[in-house]
């Protein structure tokens, strides 16, 4: 069945997956390749950013933040997961802030001095326990591969690595969304 993007939207709208999975695999191999060519990443880290795009999108959905007429959903899914590679890379390039130096900083800063946002995402940071904090740290604030994680995790390839922080991503984000909400 070839799926619209009307068709998508109303599968993701009533919880049902099928869209989102057609939606994945029509696009997974072009966006990775795409973005491995463009900012000459390896395919990994492209079906990283393909997955968090995917993810967000849903989200964006189920949050009525995504608005049908502003143009496709694979160039939305596309701006997307660019933009999450975009902040990926100047995060690795700013390699030399370390977690906790990051964490200390955010941490020595008044509250008054943070957005509520911000309160809430450090909030939601603090509630996550382990392993969701190393994958995390690992990945988003030392930019280490996913190889490099599941060795020091000792999980049994990065596959695992990659499917843990799927489901780490979303729980930060539910805690997120608790503490905006309070």
């Amino acid at each position: 069945m070839k799926w619209s993007d009307r068709d998508i939207l109303k599968s993701i709208k009533s919880g049902r997956e099928e869209g989102l999975i057609a939606l994945y695999k029509s696009h997974r191999q072009e966006f990775t390749s795409w973005v491995a060519g463009t900012y000459q990443v390896d395919q990994n880290l492209a079906a990283d950013a393909f997955q968090e795009a995917i993810l967000a999108f849903r989200q964006n959905v189920a949050f009525d933040k995504y608005q049908p007429g502003s143009g496709s959903i694979k160039t939305y899914l596309f701006a997307i997961g660019k933009n999450w590679i975009l902040t990926y890379l100047k995060r690795r390039k700013l390699g030399k802030y370390k977690a906790e130096e990051m964490a200390e900083s955010v941490n020595d800063t008044p509250k008054q001095e943070l957005s509520g946002r911000q309160l809430g995402i450090r909030d939601a940071v603090s509630k996550l326990t382990e392993p969701c904090l190393s994958i995390i740290r690992y990945f988003y604030y030392d930019g280490l591969p996913m190889e490099v994680i599941a060795q020091r995790l000792k999980y049994k390839n990065e596959k695992v690595v990659k499917s843990q922080k799927v489901r780490c991503m979303q729980k930060l984000r539910e805690l997120a969304m608790v503490q905006l909400q309070k």
